[in-house]
């Protein structure tokens, strides 16, 4: 079975990948973490947020030529764990190729294939005009 580890474990694995990003575009990428501490030890897939941060620094950040901000917030919602990262979009940035939502489209399989139907995957253009990638799956982080 897929390895699991803390949500924290898995934000400190992801803030470490983002400052070796942080020194490729110093002055244009800047990360912003949102996590309750009641929500640190809540079980998540290990690297589940790996390809939706390398997805928001290729098509949000790499592109762009002023400041982007890539938020990672953590939620309790019905007794469901939701991670949200959003990323602004530089209106002025050629826009990228899009993507084959390969990256995505395994984030949701991994976790529909260890949770079932309570778990999931949704993207698309957030209210800001940014790009957000939601998922959610049981808070005990306990598979079946």
């Amino acid at each position: 079975p897929e390895q699991l580890v803390s949500l924290d474990e898995e934000m400190a694995l992801q803030r470490l990948y983002l400052q070796i990003e942080q020194a490729r575009f110093p002055d244009r990428l800047q990360v912003e973490v949102t996590m309750p501490k009641a929500l640190e030890n809540a079980r998540v897939p290990v690297l589940i947020l790996q390809p939706i941060i390398e997805n928001a620094i290729k098509y949000g950040v790499a592109p762009s030529k002023g400041r982007i901000a890539i938020r990672l917030s953590a939620s309790s919602e019905y007794g469901l764990l939701v991670i949200r990262i959003e990323n602004d979009i530089d209106p002025a940035a050629p826009a990228p190729e899009s993507g084959t939502g390969l990256g995505l489209g395994n984030v949701r399989e991994r976790l529909i294939t260890r949770y079932g139907p309570v778990a999931g995957c949704e993207w698309g253009r957030s209210d800001s005009g940014g790009f957000a990638v939601s998922l959610w799956l049981p808070i005990a982080g306990e598979g079946h």
